[in-house]
């Protein structure tokens, strides 16, 4: 059965309430109204074409949605599944579902086409799913079956889930979308809000459920969700600005998705910034650079959130250009920051700003590089931590910062998440009885209290005492002629000590041999031997022809069992003397 919203519908009810400022919901509001000629979001579509949304007309959009969603039975405290692409439809949408009540769940790394598409929807018990009709969209292959062509709200109707009970259609203006007589011919979403006269704003305190974030674990077979208030989203937004340096007439383009990215756009939209996306979809990637660089430009943007592949893309570009140019502040939510990476100093930005941030506890710690401070920098710094958070690397530790050895981090404090949305195994693996959260990450404090994360526990090797990442050994391993693939594993031998070894795919079999690798191994890392005090040493290296793989991944957890398996074997035959 399909149910269109009709904009002459006289049914739909009409309340516009002064929303809570103690709220995100009444925070943003305040801004909408305050400066309502302002714009709020500007973003381009792939024919390089600019639309630009003012703080009075996302007001507008805003309260008009939350009406339709309330007239087709979603209700304060319901949750409901955002999973639109990137663009302003999508902050119509998590923010006129605030302005109802209702809980917003980000969908969109919600990507398997599978069953476990709807684990992560059960597990929130989602009412509703918003999702655009295009062939790209996971939720639009999955749920496209049961609805209409012209459809704007449809029933589910469908079995795969317990709690699902409506399907919202927003096609959005700034993408291609399939033409045809099978192809759907929904409305644009804004047309349909635009020529919408109900308007809704449900009162809202700072203690409602405001959202649901969602992670993906690192084994990938379940996701991680937090559920948060009104009021703790809003302090992480005000902890952002803080610590970020947000000013009321900052442009800031941003690289990463507009929604849930740390509270980013919480955070712009609270102060009062403009917000710039591009939406360059099928750009070719050659020309993503320029064009990046052109649009951050033309709008004379004064920030930008970039992940740290682009800032590097950005700074080489800019700097064939004829000084001086225009130089913004760049912003990246990654620790994971290479020197190289720093070169756009001086070039592209004044100063970039390495973000340490988790869905648990929002933004921990940020460090500001600028020309001064590049020399010092160490991979892996992220700074002081915020003053809501506390850091500590063993429940016992002190809280105050000191210098520590590399251990694993755990965070505590009034913002940091106590467990996980209807998941009791994943809390109790991931949050200590005292309450601390356990985040899988390696770290330590300097002695000028500054925290350095140096990967994930999982991911690390243990030998002597010292913590190794496989792909730091792999990054050097890979270099020798004639390597094809390179993975290093640890296993256990006989005796129960711990081994490295290096699993090798070659282009040729007769252009490198195990002996080659060694030398090289021997060359850059220091020695292959078993008795070398080096702890980085692969102990061994063996050839394959390929790697077991495990949903397009390398399963390393089966590899390693492979290489316990032949070496064990090798020595068990060595000992009876065969």
């Amino acid at each position: 059965m399909s149910v269109k919203f009709c904009c002459d519908d006289h049914n739909v009810e009409v309340a516009v309430r002064n929303a809570n400022p103690f709220t995100l919901a009444g925070k943003l509001r305040d801004v909408w109204t305050t400066r309502p000629e302002q714009e709020a979001i500007v973003y381009y579509n792939d024919k390089d074409v600019r639309n630009s949304i003012t703080n009075q007309q996302l007001n507008m959009y805003c309260e008009r949605f939350a009406a339709i969603v309330r007239s087709h039975g979603i209700k304060k405290g319901d949750v409901v599944c955002n999973m639109l692409s990137p663009g302003v439809e999508k902050e119509v949408a998590n923010f006129g579902l605030m302005l109802a009540g209702v809980v917003v769940m980000d969908g969109a790394i919600i990507d398997d086409s599978s069953e476990l598409f709807w684990r992560p929807l059960d597990q929130a018990n989602v009412k509703a799913i918003i999702l655009e009709p295009h062939p790209d969209a996971v939720g639009w292959r999955i749920l496209k079956g049961h609805i209409g062509k012209d459809a704007f709200v449809e029933f589910y109707t469908g079995r795969e889930s317990k709690t699902l009970e409506k399907i919202f259609v927003f096609r959005l203006a700034s993408r291609e979308y399939e033409t045809g007589p099978k192809a759907p011919s929904v409305k644009l979403a804004l047309e349909v809000l635009a020529n919408t006269e109900c308007r809704w704003v449900e009162a809202v305190y700072a203690h409602d459920p405001c959202g649901i974030f969602v992670d993906r674990c690192p084994f990938q077979r379940h996701y991680k969700l937090i559920i948060r208030t009104h009021g703790e989203v809003l302090l992480m937004a005000e902890r952002n600005v803080e610590m970020l340096h947000f000013r009321e007439s900052d442009i800031i383009y941003n690289d990463w998705p507009l929604s849930w990215v740390s509270w980013l756009p919480f955070s712009y939209m609270m102060k009062g910034c403009t917000m710039v996306k591009s939406t360059l979809v099928e750009c070719e990637p050659k020309s993503v650079v320029r064009e990046t660089w052109d649009l951050m430009v033309k709008e004379k943007c004064t920030m930008a959130s970039l992940q740290p592949p682009m800032i590097q893309m950005l700074g080489s570009h800019c700097s064939d250009l004829p000084e001086p140019h225009w130089r913004l502040r760049a912003v990246t939510t990654t620790y994971e920051v290479k020197d190289t990476v720093l070169d756009a100093i001086g070039v592209l930005t004044s100063s970039i700003i390495i973000c340490y941030s988790l869905i648990e506890a929002g933004l921990v710690s940020r460090l500001i590089v600028d020309e001064h401070s590049r020399s010092k920098y160490i991979n892996g710094c992220v700074g002081q931590q915020g003053s809501t958070v506390r850091t500590v690397f063993d429940f016992n530790a002190p809280r105050t910062p000191k210098p520590t050895k590399v251990g694993e981090i755990c965070l505590n404090g009034r913002l940091i998440a106590k467990e996980y949305y209807n998941d009791i195994n994943l809390t109790k693996c991931s949050f200590t009885p005292t309450g601390s959260y356990i985040t899988g990450d390696l770290g330590y404090y300097d002695e000028n209290g500054n925290m350095y994360v140096i990967g994930r526990k999982g991911d690390a090797i243990i030998r002597r005492q010292t913590a190794i990442f496989p792909s730091d050994i792999e990054q050097i391993i890979n270099q020798c002629p004639g390597m094809w693939k390179v993975k290093v594993v640890i296993f256990r031998d006989q005796s129960g000590v711990q081994q490295m070894c290096a699993c090798v795919v070659p282009r040729s079999h007769d252009a490198l041999t195990i002996d080659r690798v060694k030398e090289y191994c021997r060359y850059q890392l220091g020695g292959v031997d078993n008795n070398d005090e080096d702890s980085h040493m692969p102990s061994y290296v063996l050839f394959f022809d390929n790697f077991p793989m495990n949903k397009g991944q390398v399963d390393r957890h089966l590899l390693a069992q492979m290489v316990s398996d032949l070496i064990n074997r090798k020595k068990s035959l060595e000992m009876d003397g065969c």
